[in-house]
């Protein structure tokens, strides 16, 4: 079983966007990818600075123990094959 979300979170100037995989595996327990990408922009129009962030989490549980199988956001790209949102 896989269910996925996806929340969008936008002021002017700033975006946070986050999107989660769960997915049930073979042995009962439950395994999760997290992707958060953040996005600020600040300045005078004439110079702006954006500032742009991806993070990925790989979590997994089965009853009651929570832990962190990786943080690190290349890797689980790579394995996952997730693509960031397309820059402008």
């Amino acid at each position: 079983m896989k269910l996925s979300w996806q929340k969008n979170l936008a002021t002017p100037g700033d975006v946070l966007i986050k999107k989660s995989w769960l997915y049930h595996s073979p042995d009962n327990g439950w395994q999760a990818i997290l992707e958060n990408f953040s996005s600020s922009q600040y300045g005078v129009p004439e110079d702006t600075v954006a500032v742009e962030s991806y993070d990925y989490y790989h979590l997994t549980w089965n009853g009651s123990k929570i832990d962190t199988l990786s943080t690190d956001s290349s890797a689980l790209v790579q394995v996952y094959k997730m693509m960031p949102v397309n820059k402008k």
